[in-house]
């Protein structure tokens, strides 16, 4: 498996976390920017990853389950993570911006 997803995030399997990122404590991955609700870790073993740049990655030391108050809960197997938001055209705009939770 190389991509999970769940609402408007999606994980891409990689190799390795860049040397740069920083563990964050915070199991919350992603904050919904109308609702308030939130993406997070709540089971298994797991470091999360901040990058300068706000790019996050996650190492899932055990399995390791992600929940969203109005999605199904995920179950990331063992291996390491690049996350990323899923964005959108704007026909009208003419322009890519993210989707908004």
């Amino acid at each position: 498996m190389k991509h999970l997803r769940h609402g408007d995030l999606i994980f891409t399997k990689v190799s390795s976390i860049p040397k740069e990122a920083t563990i964050t404590n915070n199991p919350t991955l992603a904050l919904g920017e109308f609702t308030g609700h939130s993406h997070t870790l709540v089971k298994g073993k797991f470091k999360i990853f901040n990058m300068p740049t706000g790019q996050k990655f996650l190492e899932v030391e055990t399995p390791s389950r992600l929940t969203h108050q109005e999605h199904k809960p995920i179950e990331f197997p063992k291996g390491r993570y690049r996350m990323d938001f899923e964005v959108e055209f704007d026909p009208f705009a003419e322009k890519i911006r993210q989707v908004q939770d």
